[in-house]
């Protein structure tokens, strides 16, 4: 049947002892531009462990082609953006400032805010407010860079790193934090 068939295949690093749990699991999606409360059935996601060294498994995570069709098409093109409009709004946001982890911390304290993610050559990637908290928890904190300091994949897990930055609109409901990945 067409539309069955695993197109998008991505690879997943994660700790042995710890299970890639359905929350975490749509971290990852949501981070390439899927939504699994909107367009992703589980049935439509294959994961697979392939190998494993030390206290890390490496996994394997399929998508079928009728979900990646349905994908958000707006394509991230280079890092640092420089406009960012948020779904259902028609004005662009404009960068206010950089955010390293206090900042993140205290702008999470005052509530939910909408996340993006900035990936070269892949969609970008929302996150509705209701799962920021989320977000936070089980990927930026792990992968975030501060501000002027110099990004040091190595040193990071995966070897990718986020920066992050606020972006303001014309209303409140527009603010977005947006994370840039590096990889």
């Amino acid at each position: 049947m067409a539309g069955d068939e695993w197109v998008e295949q991505f690879w997943l690093e994660w700790p042995k002892d710890e299970s890639l749990d359905h929350r975490a699991l749509a971290v990852q999606l949501a981070v390439r531009g899927y939504d699994m409360d909107r367009n992703v059935d589980p049935t439509d996601v294959l994961i697979d462990t392939y190998r494993s060294s030390g206290a890390t498994a490496c996994q394997r995570v399929s998508i079928r082609k009728r979900v990646v069709d349905q994908r958000t098409p707006s394509t991230v093109l280079r890092i640092p953006m420089r406009e960012l409009v948020p779904p259902g709004s028609s004005a662009p946001c404009r960068r206010v400032r950089e955010l390293g982890t206090d900042d993140l911390k205290q702008r999470l304290r005052e509530g939910p805010v909408r996340f993006a993610f900035a990936n070269v050559g892949l969609p970008l990637g929302w996150v509705d407010p209701s799962r920021c908290f989320d977000v936070w928890k089980v990927e930026v904190r792990h992968h975030l860079v501060e501000p002027d300091e110099p990004i040091r994949l190595d040193d990071l897990p995966g070897g990718y790193g986020y920066l992050a930055s606020e972006w303001a609109g014309s209303s409140p409901d527009d603010a977005v934090v947006l994370f840039e990945v590096h990889h």
